[in-house]
């Protein structure tokens, strides 16, 4: 799939996403992914993320965690102070 059909379709489903605090997760982990990816695409190991494959184990571990997320809202704790702790 071409990567402007990819940006656009994640663009359609982050507008969907109401809840506040998994929309700052996702800002952070942006964040850091944007910070990185200089470092990677400097780097001459440069992989294609369309050669990885999530294994159905993989697949099933991130359904778990996302299932623990919506029924566990009250445990979840935002970035934001995952940092604040760290500091």
């Amino acid at each position: 799939m071409d990567l402007s059909v990819e940006k656009e379709l994640f663009l359609e489903r982050f507008e969907k996403i109401s809840d506040v605090e998994l929309i700052k997760t996702l800002n952070a982990f942006l964040d850091s992914v944007l910070s990185n990816q200089t470092d990677i695409e400097n780097t001459e190991q440069t992989a294609d993320a369309s050669n990885y494959k999530l294994s159905e184990e993989h697949k099933q571990i991130l359904n778990e965690r996302l299932a623990y997320y919506h029924s566990n809202k009250d445990k979840i704790i935002s970035w934001e102070d995952v940092k604040k702790r760290i500091k």
